[in-house]
């Protein structure tokens, strides 16, 4: 369901799977274990273009995510959402709140001035 990888300030989570009602539990205690043992991290980079739906309750773990790294003086991007799990995203005003990449390459040169 995730994979990652950290370097130096940056930690990069892949995500895949449907997040949805049957899978927040598990995808928020995923991400927090992550998250949590990489303390130093001060952007997550979320990729979810293997993410195939994204319903209220996965759209909640990105909101609480956010909020949570936020409290710590990190910072939440998505980046490559298919166009289904965008246009969810886009309902809710969740790019308002959390930047939103067409790629990681994209968000890479936005966030940090240049490429990986």
């Amino acid at each position: 369901m995730i994979q990652w990888n950290a370097k130096g300030p940056d930690l990069f989570i892949a995500a895949s799977g449907e997040f949805d009602l049957a899978t927040a539990q598990d995808l928020r205690a995923r991400l927090d274990d992550v998250i949590d043992s990489n303390r130093s991290a001060r952007r997550v980079f979320l990729d979810l273009a293997a993410v195939t739906f994204i319903d209220s309750s996965g759209l909640g773990v990105l909101f609480g995510r956010y909020k949570r790294l936020a409290a710590r003086g990190g910072s939440l991007i998505i980046t490559a959402p298919r166009p289904g799990v965008r246009r969810a995203m886009d309902l809710v005003g969740l790019p308002g709140l959390i930047p939103v990449y067409e790629s990681k390459e994209e968000a890479l040169r936005a966030q940090t001035g240049g490429p990986e």
